[in-house]
């Protein structure tokens, strides 16, 4: 079906849609002014049953007779109108209470609806309903002519009396019949612009299509087929429409793919070569790596050895450390020997003096005991025990002398060993001096040794640590050459679908030359095979 004959048929189902919605709105009207005058009838039947109401009421309480209520209810209700509308009063059986026309008052009369039926039976069935009846009657105007008239109805059952009123329903036909002129023209001047516009919105969105949805359907259902090489019949005139578009569409899309496979062809070509020098750069990344473990190992050997010397120059300082302490401990104890010498000598002088001393008193006494000899002999018989005494105090003096001799010949022998000791003592502290200076001096150098060690085992460990971190680097350097291998691999098989998604496409010069396809490799795949010959 073409659009123009779906727009017209929806061009048609608006028009009905209004007519319904305008007999609609009719009927509403016609129900909303029939309801309104319902509320009419009932409003003035509620005011007159209240009035009667009012009236029976002061005859129950004794003011009024049942007949002067009556009468005055009557009157008050001829009184009251509502427009030209007016209250009549009649018993079931039909007689005249109540009415404008006085001449009708005390006649029975009876009155047919519009179907025809008498009145009362009809107010009856109301009756039955509700408490107000309403029916629609044949009422006769002031000029004679019957009109349909809608009257209310309701039952005072104390006195027995209908009491009622109407209005002419005719006015209502008039107003809807009004209200339904001005919609048909209303809907007429509607139609003649729905159908204006709808035959402009035709050939708008014919414009805008460039051809029927079907054609346009068809031609965007083969290009998502990937056929680029339909060709579309298009107007010059209608380039931009959606049928040109699609045209514009096409051979962009055609442009596009093409660009695709030459780039993928590109692409797979230059992964390839991209794959091929990770290849090699991981090849040379893994020897250097492997020259760099030997290096490494070999330096570690080297750091070994250096410690060890370190440590043993550490311990051959502390030994010598100990040495110089122990010939300066030495130096100082042979310094007190020789201040201890020196004392001893004083005092073996001291000791030669007190010996001459002894020996200068001994011969004293020997002088002295001679004396006393001498005297003894002088004294006779009374000096022979003074002279025994004076012999043996000589004889003493002597013995004192002689010992005092051999005193001072031990004291020169012992204070020439003295000397000579005191000799070889100074002798053997100035040769303690000078191995206290040399054990300082080595002491000094093998400072200067253990410093030049560590020093060298700090640089070995600095050179090990910056090897272990260029291993490091080398490694990861490794691993990011054949990941980069991996992605080239993957970049190329990437290529290879991509190549094989836009192969799909249909172009108009696939008749003349084809695609060339694309050559994969696994370079990655060669490059992990390669690593783990070489592990």
């Amino acid at each position: 079906m073409k659009i123009s004959t779906r727009l017209l048929m929806l061009v048609g189902a608006a028009i009905v849609a209004i007519a319904a919605i305008g007999a609609s709105s009719l009927s509403t009207l016609y129900s909303a002014l029939m309801h309104d005058r319902e509320m009419q009838i009932e409003t003035m039947l509620a005011m007159g049953e209240n009035l009667v109401k009012h009236y029976h009421g002061l005859q129950l309480n004794g003011t009024l007779t049942q007949d002067e209520a009556q009468k005055q209810a009557k009157a008050a209700l001829t009184q009251l109108r509502y427009g030209s509308s007016y209250y009549w009063v009649r018993q079931p059986d039909g007689l005249n209470l109540v009415h404008p026309d006085t001449k009708k008052v005390g006649t029975i009369s009876q009155g047919q609806t519009m179907d025809g039926r008498p009145d009362a039976s009809a107010y009856r069935e109301e009756l039955a309903k509700s408490h107000i009846a309403l029916v629609s009657m044949k009422s006769q105007r002031p000029d004679g002519s019957l009109a349909p008239k809608l009257n209310g109805l309701v039952e005072f059952t104390p006195w027995n009396w209908w009491i009622g009123t109407g209005f002419f329903s005719d006015d209502i036909n008039q107003t809807y019949w009004q209200s339904a002129t001005t919609q048909t023209i209303i809907f007429v001047i509607a139609l003649i612009i729905l159908i204006g516009s709808g035959w402009r919105i035709i050939r708008s969105i014919s414009a805008i299509l460039g051809g029927e949805p079907a054609y346009a359907a068809n031609i965007t259902r083969q290009i998502a087929n990937n056929d680029l090489s339909v060709d579309v019949a298009l107007e010059k005139n209608q380039s931009g429409s959606l049928l040109g578009a699609i045209v514009a569409m096409q051979e962009q899309l055609a442009t596009t793919v093409r660009s695709i496979r030459q780039s993928s062809e590109n692409i797979a070509t230059a992964s390839s070569e991209i794959a091929a020098g990770n290849l090699d750069l991981s090849s040379r990344t893994e020897e250097q790596a492997s020259a760099l473990e030997e290096t490494s190992a070999t330096i570690h050997e080297l750091e070994s050895t250096v410690r060890k010397n370190t440590e043993n120059a550490r311990n051959a300082n502390q030994l010598t450390i100990d040495a110089t302490m122990l010939a300066n401990r030495g130096g100082a104890v042979m310094k007190d020997m020789l201040t201890t010498m020196d004392a001893i000598n004083q005092s073996s002088k001291a000791v030669v003096d007190i010996v001459s001393l002894i020996d200068g008193i001994s011969f004293q006494t020997n002088i002295l005991a001679l004396n006393a000899a001498v005297e003894a002999a002088r004294a006779g018989e009374q000096g022979r025990g003074f002279a025994v005494v004076a012999a043996e105090v000589r004889n003493l003096a002597q013995r004192s002398a002689s010992a005092a001799k051999e005193i001072k010949s031990l004291i020169d022998a012992s204070q020439s060993h003295m000397l000579s000791g005191n000799q070889l003592a100074q002798e053997a502290g100035n040769s303690m001096t000078q191995i206290v200076g040399g054990i300082e001096k080595v002491a000094s150098i093998m400072r200067d040794i253990t410093m030049a060690s560590e020093e060298q085992h700090t640089g070995i460990i600095q050179i090990t640590e910056a090897i272990r971190q260029m291993d490091s680097v080398t490694q990861q350097n490794a691993a990011l050459v054949e990941q980069a291998a991996a992605a080239a691999d993957s970049m190329q098989l990437q290529a290879a679908d991509m190549a094989g998604l836009v192969r799909v496409f249909k172009l108009k010069d696939d008749e003349v030359a084809d695609i060339r396809k694309i050559k994969t490799i696994h370079p990655a795949k060669e490059a992990m095979n390669l690593k783990a010959i070489r592990r």
